[in-house]
């Protein structure tokens, strides 16, 4: 595929998926000794810049692109790759036990039963936003430590997305910013009918994944990507104070472009999509306050708008 523009889904499920009978394209690999071990695995660059978007390996894994070791979960329904979380938490409070879950490289968030995301943002302190059907958290007057750690337990280990891991960030310095939880309700279910949890690339970009036919296992391990973080203006968490007078910015937004850039990692030549964000434009108008550090917002229709799009474009794409 290398020069060439290529676009499309390649499906990696188990073969009681596939439509009219067909031999998915990575059992045909294996069944044929074109490749190693019954196995391929995922690495994801959250970093939109970077040459390499990320690398898909076939026949096993890349010891290059994590560190520590790999944590296998098993297989608890062959069809997608569906598995067992023990639990999932926002600081100490569990917010979800027992719930079943599937990785997903063409989901972009983290899409999880409605209760339970509401229950998770709500620890947040997220305001629902019924046009983008996201969460929107305050991250202008609270101070970056005042945010939690959410984890998700599996097999005894304790997998952790940090707040400006979970968070995505619109805006600047100058004119304010918004910011965005990657936890979205939605009604996903295995093919079974049975509701799950997806974790999309806002897991992937920080956990190496592997998938094990044979032994009927999920596994994961640190990304070398995991420390990789937004770049931002250490000023987005102020550290709380008893100012008096403060500048209250009124930000009107308007959508100027999205883009999706495409890139091949240079190892095994696999295509992937990256959306990065859309460049913004605003125009912020200021007047004294006596309100300390609060900042109030005020967001167009426009910006709302690109939200919806950015998550229809990026929902519900069968690339297990």
């Amino acid at each position: 595929m290398s020069g060439n523009a290529n676009d499309g889904i390649l499906g990696l499920a188990y073969p009681n998926l596939a439509e009219s009978g067909e031999k998915p394209f990575f059992y045909s690999m294996w069944s044929e000794g074109l490749i190693p071990e019954a196995i391929f695995s995922f690495y994801l660059n959250p970093d939109t810049n970077a040459e390499s978007g990320g690398e898909l390996t076939l026949g096993g894994a890349d010891p290059s692109k994590y560190t520590g070791s790999i944590t296998y979960i098993s297989v608890a329904v062959e069809g997608y790759w569906e598995f067992l979380i023990t639990t999932i938490s926002v600081g100490s409070t569990i917010v979800s036990s027992s719930p079943y879950a599937v990785v997903d490289t063409g989901t972009t968030f983290i899409i999880g039963p409605k209760t339970e995301v509401t229950a998770l943002n709500a620890a947040l302190g997220g305001t629902y936003d019924a046009l983008s059907t996201m969460y929107t958290i305050d991250c202008q007057t609270r101070s970056l430590s005042s945010f939690p750690n959410v984890t998700f337990t599996m097999n005894d280990r304790v997998f952790t997305l940090t707040p400006l891991q979970y968070l995505m960030i619109l805006g600047n310095q100058s004119n304010g910013y918004v910011c965005f939880s990657v936890f979205t309700p939605d009604y996903s279910a295995d093919s079974s009918g049975s509701s799950i949890w997806i974790l999309g690339d806002f897991f992937l970009y920080r956990y190496y994944s592997v998938f094990d036919i044979v032994n009927n296992r999920v596994g994961f391990a640190t990304s070398i990507s995991y420390d990789w973080i937004q770049n931002i203006d250490s000023s987005l968490f102020p550290t709380p104070s008893t100012t008096t007078r403060t500048t209250k910015p009124t930000m009107k937004t308007t959508l100027s472009s999205i883009a999706i850039t495409t890139t091949t990692t240079t190892k095994t030549k696999i295509t992937t999509m990256t959306t990065t964000a859309a460049i913004i434009t605003a125009q912020a108008t200021s007047e004294t306050s006596m309100q300390g550090n609060a900042t109030d917002y005020r967001l167009s229709l426009h910006f709302c708008f690109f939200i919806l799009m950015m998550m229809v474009a990026a929902r519900h794409v069968d690339s297990y």
